[in-house]
């Protein structure tokens, strides 16, 4: 190249030469090589696989490892077909027990009202024991570990029977629906059976664990049971919900209506309350009545029976007629209140459950024969 023309020319022939240059190092040295590279990519379907597709997630527990099959080039579809597609997404999976041992054993009885795998029973523990030795007249007694909530018509101004006045997590929401249904239940029930007599609940509380059948020489032991499991196992703290009303034949000439904790709220519970059984079984106190046996987890509302009430009623006290009355007074107030027993939200409890000061003795319990 000759720049004798002049200095300008000479330089601009040499930026031409420079710009050529640089578009043969574009195509030649990056474009052709990155077109032929996206050309295998597409051509080789495990390339592509490589680098562009994320490596599968590695499900430590297949239970909960999705099941739904792939459709390639189309629409999916989950693993349920038709309806059962709006029950896959919409409805909540009943609760899996992970130990059949632990899960409750009661029957259901559709349209009318519950009655327990061990019948007559009375504060949860049956009115006959398995358990005999050489005196059979002997006393026995119950012992229970429960959560107190206050007391319903003195709420907002009386202390309850240990809180020193502090009435803990309860909502007021709880109080409120609790005296409402209360009142209905009864109100209905007193116009329908004219015979029959209402026991109110003056203390609201859950039970996790009913002792029953105990010797006296046991239950200072198992008072000491109660009071260092509490102990070891604090702080408390864990959420619950209600969200049905129940109505449960407890004795010949008896019912009573009971707040049912939801099933996650059974689930923690029947956890706690495992803990409990299996460290009474290791001290060598056996445990009569499992709570697998007993009504679910609950708050008693109230009580109805013909009589005296005591179970040991005449013929023509026989509840059995009216079950059918009772449950159709109390479905209704079930389906009303749904989950929002406690206000929409799920209820709070981070206070100790409270151990039994004393054990109370069965007035009218008997040695069943073996």
């Amino acid at each position: 190249m000759s720049c004798r023309t002049s200095l300008s020319v000479c330089l601009f022939r040499i930026r031409l030469l420079v710009m050529s240059n640089r578009r043969r190092i574009l195509i030649g040295g990056i474009l052709l090589p990155l077109l032929l590279f996206l050309y295998l990519v597409r051509k080789n379907d495990s390339i592509r696989t490589t680098f562009f597709k994320t490596a599968p997630i590695e499900w430590k527990d297949e239970r909960w490892m999705p099941r739904n099959q792939a459709y390639p080039q189309t629409c999916q579809q989950t693993v349920r077909k038709n309806d059962s597609i709006r029950t896959t997404f919409f409805k909540t999976a009943p609760i899996e027990w992970k130990d059949e041992r632990w899960m409750p054993r009661n029957q259901a009885y559709p349209q009318t009202c519950q009655q327990t795998a061990i019948f007559p029973f009375e504060i949860g523990c049956p009115t006959k024991c398995q358990r005999a030795r050489g005196h059979s007249k002997e006393t026995r007694y119950q012992m229970s570990l429960n959560w107190s909530f206050g007391q319903p018509k003195h709420f907002d101004h009386l202390p309850t029977y240990y809180n020193k006045g502090k009435n803990y997590e309860c909502p007021q929401t709880l109080i409120d629906n609790f005296i409402n249904a209360s009142d209905t239940i009864a109100a209905q029930a007193s116009a329908r059976i004219p015979t029959i007599r209402v026991k109110r609940q003056q203390r609201l509380h859950m039970s996790l664990m009913y002792m029953c059948c105990l010797f006296q020489n046991e239950t200072d032991h198992a008072r000491e049971i109660y009071y260092d499991w509490v102990v070891e196992n604090r702080p408390f703290d864990f959420t619950a919900r209600f969200n049905k009303l129940e109505c449960w034949k407890e004795r010949t000439n008896s019912v009573t209506n009971i707040i049912v904790a939801d099933e996650t709220t059974q689930v923690t519970m029947m956890g706690l309350y495992r803990n409990l059984h299996e460290r009474f079984e290791r001290e060598g106190i056996p445990v009569e009545v499992p709570r697998t046996d007993q009504m679910p987890f609950h708050i008693t509302l109230l009580g109805l029976h013909l009589g005296d009430g005591s179970g040991n009623g005449t013929p023509e006290d026989d509840i059995d007629p009216y079950l059918g009355d009772i449950y159709s007074i109390v479905a209704p107030v079930s389906s009303r209140m749904g989950d929002q027993w406690a206000g929409p939200g799920r209820m709070h409890i981070t206070h100790d459950p409270r151990p039994p000061v004393k054990a109370a003795a069965h007035t009218n319990i008997k040695i069943r024969k073996k």
